[in-house]
């Protein structure tokens, strides 16, 4: 049985912008905007939001991320199917998610501009690139030497 203190500790918050390839400033300045949360370590919600918040920005106009995301971060706190797409209407100010053919329809047969992301997709890579985080820190953990009874580390260490 894993002993507490080899459990995975979080990520930082550098670790989360080299998984999702956004540099640690322009995470600092989304944490500024309100739009992620700033913590001594992170988890794998974090790792989503980060990645949804840099597809949102490189695919709405920056004025409008702020509105779409505070509508539909909340989708992001259960299990997002992998056909999530969020859809943004500007000119009704309407974001939603659909997760069916229906769904997109339904958002789309208005006929005027939308923009879409995939956030099912994103969701399920991010996911990906955090458990393959974990799983190296539990390796690693696994391949420390292991002390001979009645013995610390830190004693095998010291020799």
């Amino acid at each position: 049985m894993a002993r507490k203190a080899d459990s995975f500790p979080g990520l930082s918050a550098s670790a989360v912008c080299s998984l999702t390839g956004v540099r640690p400033h322009t995470r600092e300045t989304w944490v500024q905007r309100g739009l992620l949360r700033s913590s001594r370590k992170y988890g794998e919600l974090d790792v989503i939001e980060q990645a949804v918040v840099k597809a949102l920005l490189a695919t709405l106009p920056k004025s409008q991320v702020d509105h779409v995301w505070h509508e539909l971060r909340s989708c992001l706190r259960r299990v997002v199917p992998q056909n999530a797409v969020w859809v943004w209407d500007p000119e009704a100010r309407v974001a939603s998610e659909a997760t069916g053919g229906d769904e997109l329809h339904d958002a789309v047969a208005h006929g005027r501009p939308v923009y879409a992301v995939p956030v099912g997709r994103i969701a399920v890579e991010a996911r990906r690139v955090n458990r393959a985080e974990v799983t190296a820190h539990e390796r690693a953990v696994a391949a420390r030497p292991k002390p001979a009874a009645g013995r610390t580390v830190r004693d095998t260490e010291s020799r």
